[in-house]
């Protein structure tokens, strides 16, 4: 039978960022308890993807939560036979650096043979671009019919999902 220990968040944290470093030496990660201290925020620019970065994370999670009756729930997670509980959620957001941003728009504009208005601009009309584009699931753009259309941000939001920029 396992070993029961509690795991204060910032330990849990701690372990996630050596697990992130080995995993992906290049990348610099902020890792931190939140503070509540409830959850571990995870965040970085560029780099991995989400999914990525979750298939690291996910093995030190030690809370759940279930948004169908809006309750936490325990994880309970065993190590080298000791079972460790606490900790807290998990939760990680990435960022996406002007300069792939500006990367993905150049080539969004040479998909669909059009010129983008500049996001940094004010009242330039980006948030309510539309464009005849489909992003696959390995964020290859692809010209659809004019018809079909999706918002930029949606489209750049669905590129970055999808590639890693390690």
């Amino acid at each position: 039978m396992a070993t029961k220990e509690y795991v204060s968040v910032k330990e849990q944290a701690r372990w996630i960022r050596e697990a992130l470093r080995a995993v992906f030496p290049g990348v610099r990660f902020s890792v931190r308890s939140s503070r509540g201290g409830g959850a571990v925020d995870v965040g970085w620019t560029d780099g991995p993807t989400v999914a990525q970065v979750q298939e690291v994370t996910r093995r030190y999670e030690l809370e759940g939560f279930d948004g169908m009756t809006d309750m936490r729930y325990d994880v309970p997670l065993v190590i080298d036979g000791r079972e460790y509980r606490g900790g807290g959620l998990i939760l990680e957001h990435r960022e996406v650096s002007d300069t792939w941003r500006a990367e993905i728009l150049r080539e969004l504009s040479e998909v669909c043979d059009r010129e983008i208005p500049d996001p940094d601009v004010r009242d330039s009309g980006y948030w309510e671009t539309r464009l005849p584009i489909h992003v696959d699931r390995e964020g290859v753009c692809h010209r659809m019919v004019d018809s079909e259309t999706e918002y930029v941000s949606d489209l750049v939001h669905r590129v970055t999902a999808q590639r890693s920029r390690l």
